[in-house]
């Protein structure tokens, strides 16, 4: 239906187009690009076994359609699993105070249990759970400021933060909130990740009967992926622990990536294979964007400490940005 609406507008208000003096055509047929086929990567997960697309012998073979339940079989099997099994570093669960006497303390323990799931190591996930006052809050820069002064009382390590329900709620709040909130836990030496109530309290419900909250009827499973991808992407991969590394290596020697969040510069590195991986963040005097001296200090450092790893003398190197790349980024790199 869309293409036939395209070629009645294109008959309709395109067919007889001048320019400068002469007749322009518009074809009612798109074009079409040229379609190239590529196989995904063979990937290496625990216990050295792999999953290939491509066939490769020895390893676990599956269809490109299967290509994305399979990774998630191979991590739940105790004999593959987690590529990363060394231990979580210090950890902390930071929700707040508007969900302590509610449906809080029910979340943080499946939170905990839905992470152990996946955590390889024996001595498995377990979090320091602190509760932030948010109750007087008014606005973004109030409660990144309790979340701070929470951290205060607190060591260095890894946060997963659950941000509370705003009043009105928009994406740009949410990114500034997270934005700011991070940098003032960086000053505390604690590398955060984030997630919202919003999110969380969809899932529960008030239970009259046992007079308490519980989680509400989930049919579809849908609590239960919303608590394995946060495990996964909060806890796990914020704390360096890689569910599977490259099989079949990159063309570059060292590939870094960049992400820029309020004044907050992300980077990542990795080898060919993304087995060895360096990972630091700079703040930025300018909001969304870097100067060319900072970046360029950045990446030679993630560039020299990717290739000592690896043992190699980087010839060909990628540089991807998340979002705009400003011009004295494009400089730097």
């Amino acid at each position: 239906a869309r293409q036939e609406d395209i070629a009645a507008v294109v008959r309709t208000h395109l067919a007889a187009l001048h320019f400068g003096g002469r007749r322009i055509t518009v074809d009612i047929r798109p074009w079409k690009a040229d379609y190239q086929f590529f196989m995904p990567p063979d990937l290496r997960f625990g216990s050295n076994r792999i999953l290939s697309a491509r066939r490769t012998a020895g390893a676990t073979h599956c269809d490109i359609a299967e290509y994305g339940r399979m990774r998630g079989s191979l991590l739940a099997d105790r004999q593959a699993g987690f590529f990363g099994r060394e231990g979580l570093s210090q950890q902390y669960l930071f929700l707040p105070k508007t969900v302590e006497n509610t449906w809080g303390p029910t979340f943080a323990q499946d939170f905990i249990r839905a992470t152990n799931q996946l955590c390889a190591n024996e001595n498995g996930y377990g979090p320091s759970i602190e509760y932030y006052d948010d109750t007087a809050a008014r606005n973004i820069i109030e409660e990144a400021d309790a979340i701070a002064a929470k951290a205060a009382e607190l060591g260095g390590g890894f946060a997963v933060v659950m941000l509370a329900e705003p009043k009105v709620r928009t994406q740009q709040r949410e990114d500034e909130l997270a934005g700011c909130a991070a940098e003032r836990l960086a000053k505390q030496q604690i590398i955060p990740a984030f997630i919202h109530a919003t999110s969380a309290q969809s899932f529960f419900s008030y239970s009259s009967a046992d007079r308490r909250w519980v989680s509400a009827p989930d049919p579809k499973g849908r609590y239960r992926s919303y608590l394995r991808l946060s495990a996964l992407n909060k806890v796990m991969l914020t704390a360096g622990q890689w569910p599977f590394v490259l099989a079949s290596r990159l063309h570059a020697d060292v590939t870094i990536g960049i992400d820029v969040k309020g004044h907050t510069a992300g980077f990542t590195g990795v080898c060919p294979i993304s087995e060895k991986v360096w990972r630091a963040t700079a703040e930025t005097k300018r909001k969304e964007r870097m100067s060319r001296r900072k970046c360029r200090e950045m990446l030679v450092e993630g560039i020299a400490k990717v290739a000592k790893a690896a043992g190699t003398q980087p010839t060909r190197i990628v540089v991807q940005r998340d979002g705009r790349m400003f011009e004295p980024e494009i400089e730097a790199a």
